[in-house]
Order: structure tokens, then sequence, then C-alpha cells
């Protein structure tokens, strides 16, 4: 596929509980508003749930770029009933080698504040994992991966599960 090689998370890939499976294409529901109240809209789920205690520094995938923070769910933005690390996280990145590699953590608070594009080398913390209890109780905590290349959806595990 490429010589993109990532340093995963974890080892362990979030199963199956309330809230359904961690794995990459899982079928999801999400509450919609519309035409019919309470509806339940299907969608896959989007990248890879690796199952990692909160308050755990993550290491830098690979030689890359952060070029975006944010926030995971704009529901949390400006709510005054959330501190700044309550709210949870956003991280986009690039790998370094080829920018067409973008890399999404989610459930995560960058180390590094400041502007970007901001470089970081393979394996050095770049990122602290939070808890996803607050939002959804009972869940396995984890941090959430998704990879594009050229803007289109890979499964996470054929890069980084592929590592000795």
């Amino acid at each position: 596929m490429s010589d993109l090689r990532i340093i995963p998370p974890s080892r362990q890939v979030r199963g199956v509980d309330d809230y359904g499976s961690g794995a990459f294409g899982a079928k999801r529901k999400r509450w919609t508003a519309g035409a019919a109240l309470n509806a339940k809209t299907e969608y896959e789920h989007k990248g890879l749930d690796f199952v990692v205690a909160p308050g755990t520094y993550i290491p830098c995938p690979c030689d890359a770029w952060i070029i975006r923070t944010g926030i995971a769910y704009s529901d949390e933005v400006n709510n005054p009933r959330l501190s700044e690390d309550q709210v949870l996280g956003s991280i986009r990145l690039e790998w370094a080698e080829d920018p067409a590699w973008q890399l999404k953590y989610l459930y995560a608070r960058p180390i590094y504040k400041g502007g970007f594009p901001f470089r970081v080398d393979g394996g050095i913390p770049f990122a602290v994992v939070q808890s996803v209890a607050r939002r959804y109780p009972g869940i396995v905590n984890h941090c959430h991966v998704e990879i594009r290349h050229r803007g289109v959806l890979v499964d996470p595990a054929t890069i980084l599960m592929e590592q000795a």
C-alpha cells in the first residue's frame, strides 16, 4: 500500500459494548431529528478505537506535522460546565514524507499548544488520552484513530497492525 507505518496508541482494539464496536467500518446508529421523531440513522464507524487509559501519553505515530487541533463534539464548544481538560479533543496530523496521508485522533488533548503546523518526530509523545466516560458512561476508554489517503478513508489496521 505505502511505506507509511504507524505506531498505534495500543495493541488492543475496543470490542463490542453498549455503544457498538470499535472496529473500522462497524455499523452504528445515531439519533437524528427530522421527519420521524426519534429516528435512528445507520452509518459506518470511520476509524479504529484503541483501548487506552485516560492520562496515557500517545507517541506520535510517525514523523508528522500537527496541522490542526479542535473539539470532537460541537455541543462542547463554549460549554461553561466543562473545563478545558474535559472538552474532548481532536488532533489532525499529516505524514511528513507525504502529506496525502492524514491522521485524525479523537479523545486526546495535544501536549503542544501554539502555532500550527508543528513538527513532531515519530515516537515522541504528542497527546494525552482523555476519559470518554462523561459522554459515554460504561464505555471502554479509548482513542479513536482515522486515516485518510488523498481524502479517502483507509482501514487503520492495514497500516497500524503491520508493524512488528
